[in-house]
């Protein structure tokens, strides 16, 4: 009898085994992925680099690399936007030194702004692109996967990380453009009134307070 028993709970036991051990081996697996790819949310897109490094197995590699390959591209982009923005030229745009080269039109300057815009927007344009549904939707549906891998990766970008980016990168580029525009209009109002100013001891001087008064309004009121 005692025989018996034990034969049906070593029977219950591996049946237990084979029912709960790919449970819990899948578990282990997704946890890997969710925390690889809260690792990349973890960086800083204007300098980070993502770990390549596939470091889970079989289906769910699949998922990873496929997230993997598809925020480095994300980030080249982000990163081109960033480096433009923060380039030693589009941050001297009203230096003194600039205003002095350039001024009082400003063509070489109009110029540079005008393909900065370009670039900038057709950037941005492709991360709004990149960060809509259907766009993530397409890296996972090529490779074919069983439902449930698809269904952890929308849980992880389409509902997960990226469920509100596309609006970010469009307010964004808004404000990209916005700042874009205010820098003009301070050269616009430099050039109107070229000879009302000039270049002393590299600081900008107006010959009218009424003048210098606006001039700063604009200034500060670039980026709000």
């Amino acid at each position: 009898m005692k025989k018996i028993v034990l034969g049906i709970l070593t029977v219950i036991l591996i049946a237990a085994m084979i029912i709960f051990i790919p449970k819990i081996v899948d578990f282990h697996q997704r946890q890997i992925v969710k925390g690889e790819v809260k690792a990349i949310f973890d960086l800083d897109f204007s300098s980070g680099k993502i770990d390549t490094e596939v470091k889970s197995k079989k289906s769910y590699a699949v998922v990873e690399k496929v997230i993997k390959n598809y925020m480095e591209d994300y980030m080249t982009i982000y990163r081109a936007n960033f480096e433009i923005l923060n380039s030693d030229d589009f941050v001297a745009i009203l230096s003194s030194e600039n205003i002095k080269e350039d001024g009082p039109l400003f063509n070489n300057t109009k110029k540079y702004i005008d393909n900065a815009k370009k670039e900038l927007n057709k950037n941005y344009d492709i991360l709004i692109n990149m960060s809509k549904k259907e766009s993530l939707q397409k890296a996972i549906d090529a490779k074919k996967l069983d439902k449930k891998y698809v269904e952890f990766y929308q849980e992880l970008m389409i509902d997960g990380v990226f469920v509100e980016e596309d609006a970010e990168i469009s307010e964004m580029k808004d404000k990209t453009n916005r700042i874009i525009t205010q820098v003009g209009t301070v050269l616009e109002f430099l050039t109107k009134n070229k000879d009302k100013w000039a270049i002393k001891d590299n600081i900008l001087t107006f010959y009218d307070k009424d003048l210098l008064t606006q001039y700063n309004t604009l200034v500060v009121s670039i980026g709000t």
